[in-house]
């Protein structure tokens, strides 16, 4: 296997993020929100509002995009075209969090690890801040 360089790794981290997010959809039950009345308890999305999809959707959509522009990443051999298809996965997670109905994304997200202790979304919020500081140090690096 050939060296890697920071970029292949930022590269990898979005591609793992991404694979992430769309087991967290996939293979659990999706996010949990807090019921204040009726008893004050924890509800699954999917349950409360009695449909198969909820706002866990969206994390999948972001996991689609983010393989995708991981694989694309990876490939590119100009740093500068990687920091602005890396920024992409940051303005995609941002519409994705702007679309959620219900709570925001990181209080979905609290109530979900705090109820359900889910390892895909904990190791997608990880590998996220992983990807936050590799990108961080690609862009001071540039400059």
């Amino acid at each position: 296997m050939k060296n890697l360089t920071l970029k292949h790794y930022l590269a990898l981290i979005l591609i793992l993020s991404g694979i992430l997010a769309i087991c967290f959809e996939s293979l659990t039950k999706g996010f949990v929100t807090y019921m204040p009345y009726g008893g004050g308890e924890f509800v699954y999305l999917r349950e409360m509002e009695g449909s198969n999809e909820d706002e866990s959707v969206l994390l999948w959509f972001f996991g689609i995009v983010s393989v995708i522009l991981g694989t694309i990443m990876f490939f590119v051999k100009n740093i500068t075209y990687v920091l602005r298809i890396g920024f992409f996965a940051y303005v995609f997670l941002f519409l994705c969090a702007l679309m959620i109905d219900s709570d925001p994304l990181n209080q979905l997200i609290i109530n979900t690890v705090k109820f359900d202790h889910n390892i895909y979304l904990i190791l997608w919020c990880i590998f996220l801040a992983l990807y936050t500081v590799v990108f961080t140090i690609l862009n001071m690096r540039n400059d």
